[in-house]
């Protein structure tokens, strides 16, 4: 996904990615399609943060992504951890950067 600053074009390249159409998504966040278009065109740029919420709801994202405060659209979850866990988490984000990519590389996990 790239890159968009608008909140607008973040709504409309979602819905494209998803193959939503905009009735759809009117509907499912209980807007007029011609609000919806609204949005998206940037013609309405004060959504109501109730909308905001549905339209990341509906796409599983984070409604951070869509106001511009988060750059990728994952929600960040919070989970329960164990104390082992939590130590283990400390001790990474602790580390230089060097012993981080040997964690990651033992883990299998790519540096996004």
């Amino acid at each position: 996904m790239e890159q968009t600053t608008n909140i607008g074009d973040k709504i409309k390249e979602l819905r494209k990615l998803h193959h939503t159409p905009q009735v759809e998504l009117a509907d499912k966040i209980n807007v007029s399609k011609q609000t919806l278009y609204k949005y998206e065109q940037g013609i309405i740029t004060n959504i109501p943060s109730d909308k905001i919420e549905a339209i990341a709801d509906y796409f599983s994202i984070s409604p951070a992504y869509l106001m511009g405060w988060q750059k990728s659209p994952v929600a960040v979850k919070q989970v329960d951890m164990t104390q082992m866990e939590a130590k283990v988490l400390d001790h990474y984000r602790k580390a230089m950067p060097k012993t981080q990519r040997i964690v990651r590389d033992l883990l299998d996990i790519e540096e996004e």
